[in-house]
């Protein structure tokens, strides 16, 4: 990785006071600076943007910081813990640690947020809704994706979440190859491709890709167990709906607490960040029973993959319906434009559709056929030159 794109944008002072402050750029188009990162939550989103591209000359599009004490503003809209604020919308995590964001000003306004809010919550809940408005507003499309740089050619995989994309992407850094995405990846309608982060979620079940000793997260036992017994007492109980359901959900949130977030450097310390470049091929991994898309039908699939995650579209109706009137344009692409948009970006690159059971030797398979392609792309190139 290049000394620019290093540790050099900028962990650095800000005037008037103690407070660390760092300042990168996504795609190229949108500065951010984190205010106060010498805190919890603060160091963790400076570890995951470790490797970002340096900023661009101009001033911060958004400011994101990091204050003690940041709480809820009055009632909330469920089934969000969400409400209204004097300048926007406050957002809170389980134990009512909260970000207030300002969406209708975004670009004037700092997004403030709890320095001891979960990390988890930050990502889902404020980092991503914030930039992906943010990103929007410059032209840019944010879709979910796992993806590296092979041989020089940037290869994304996209998929329904927990199909199996970060475990090939894993493979793939196993490898040697450079890191683009884990979770969420930006596109530009010229068919740019850029990190959005460097942070890595994982199970216990990844755990043959990483060095045993930088394994950061716990081997449970129990969990597993605990989501068997509830999804079992859930059936056995379907008699009263309300009780079957309630172990259901308590299932479901077992089962979601196997899932763990890193940053790149912690779990391949010898792993680089990619930069933007051209998306050269696109991999979509069909599970069983789902129909196989076609070539035409991939941006329909991009853009259902957005759709199902997270409550990007319950956060933009509870701040219209918490302030009428702030927001002039969308702060979302629709499901058809974000089709659309896709369909675009795609438009030079190779895509390939595979059938994909989620095995080890799926795994393998993939991750080699993504070398494989790579290595010939790059054979092409050097011929032509």
């Amino acid at each position: 990785m290049s000394s620019a794109r290093s540790w050099q944008h900028r962990l650095d002072s800000v005037t008037g006071g103690p407070t660390i402050s760092m300042r990168f750029s996504i795609a190229g188009r949108l500065n951010v600076r984190y205010i106060g990162t010498d805190c919890p939550t603060g160091r963790w989103a400076a570890r995951i943007a470790r490797g970002m591209e340096p900023p661009t000359p101009g001033p911060d599009d958004i400011t994101i910081e990091f204050r003690p004490g940041v709480r809820p503003q009055g009632r909330s809209l469920p089934p969000i813990n969400l409400g209204p604020t004097m300048n926007g919308i406050w957002v809170a995590d389980h134990l009512d640690r909260a970000a207030w964001i300002p969406f209708h000003d975004l670009f004037s306004e700092p997004v403030v947020v709890d320095s001891d809010m979960d990390a988890r919550f930050f990502c889902n809940w404020i980092l991503h809704p914030v930039v992906r408005a943010a990103l929007w507003r410059k032209g840019v499309g944010m879709y979910r994706g796992a993806g590296a740089a092979v041989n020089d050619h940037r290869v994304c995989i996209a998929a329904w979440t927990a199909t199996g994309k970060s475990r090939i992407l894993f493979e793939l850094l196993r490898r040697g190859h450079e890191y683009i995405a884990d979770d969420w990846m930006a596109l530009s309608a010229d068919g740019l491709v850029s990190p959005m982060s460097s942070q890595v979620d994982f199970r216990d079940d990844q755990r043959s890709y990483v060095d045993s000793s930088r394994w950061p997260g716990r081997r449970s036992v129990i969990r597993p167990l605990m989501v068997k017994m509830t999804r079992w007492a859930s059936g056995a109980t379907r008699r009263w709906g309300n009780l079957s359901t309630g172990l259901d959900k308590l299932a479901d949130a077992a089962w979601k607490a196997g899932w763990q977030k890193s940053d790149l450097a912690t779990l391949f310390p010898h792993a680089a960040v990619a930069g933007a470049g051209p998306l050269d091929i696109l991999v979509v991994l069909a599970s069983p029973g789902v129909q196989i898309p076609s070539r035409a039908d991939v941006p329909e699939v991009m853009a259902a993959c957005v759709s199902g995650e997270y409550g990007f579209n319950e956060m933009e109706a509870a701040y219209r319906f918490s302030r009428p009137g702030k927001l002039s344009e969308p702060l979302y692409p629709r499901f058809e434009t974000n089709r659309d948009f896709a369909a675009q970006a795609l438009q030079g690159t190779r895509v390939m559709v595979v059938p994909f059971s989620g095995s080890f030797d799926d795994v393998e398979a993939v991750a080699n056929m993504i070398e494989h392609m790579g290595a010939g792309l790059r054979r092409s190139q050097e011929g032509v030159a």
